[in-house]
């Protein structure tokens, strides 16, 4: 099972419901088509021993 799921909704429709994404990458921000998440949705705080890793995802219509 995954921790996250990214909502997509068409705006030409009502904002329905339009796409779901199940993932285990927590959303940081987004900017134009792409998508900036944190591997395995957990922050990590000690940044020596075990380094924060960003996925980029792009997202097409």
């Amino acid at each position: 099972m995954k921790k996250f799921a990214l909502l997509f909704y068409n705006i030409r429709n009502n904002f329905s419901l339009d796409k779901i994404i199940y993932q285990n990458d927590l959303l940081l921000a987004g900017k134009g088509d792409l998508l900036y998440c944190v591997h395995n949705g957990d922050p990590i705080i000690d940044l020596e021993a075990n380094p924060v890793v960003i996925d980029l995802y792009q997202v097409s219509h």
